[in-house]
């Protein structure tokens, strides 16, 4: 078993004293990992529950978005700051040109 230290309120750590003496547990430790024992087995059936499974599936599909729109308006930010910069223009004009003609080539290619 490995030790891990954490910190609790003194008024979480009063009230399982009073619990340990009324529910006879051997002591804090033990009541801590029965406690979190059950906890898990709570959220394992949760976990497993199809319609709990499902609602997690639209929430991570929420989270992506976010980050994706969040990802774009930097882009957007970023176009701004090249729109209105000459120059960062006057100095990306020879490798957007580059890069045009590279995708002309491929685009080309691929027609």
């Amino acid at each position: 078993m490995r030790n891990t230290t954490i910190h609790l309120p003194r008024l979480y750590l009063k009230l399982i004293d009073e619990i340990i003496c009324d529910k006879d547990y051997p002591c804090t430790s033990e009541f801590i990992r029965i406690a979190i024992r059950k906890l898990l087995k709570r959220d394992m059936k949760l976990l497993s529950n199809p319609r709990i499974e499902h609602a997690s599936e639209k929430i991570q599909a929420l989270i992506e978005k976010q980050k994706v729109s969040g990802i774009q308006r930097n882009l957007d930010q970023f176009r701004l700051m090249l729109e209105q910069n000459p120059a960062i223009q006057k100095n990306l004009a020879p490798k957007r040109n580059l890069i045009q003609m590279k995708q002309a080539r491929i685009d080309t290619y691929w027609k």
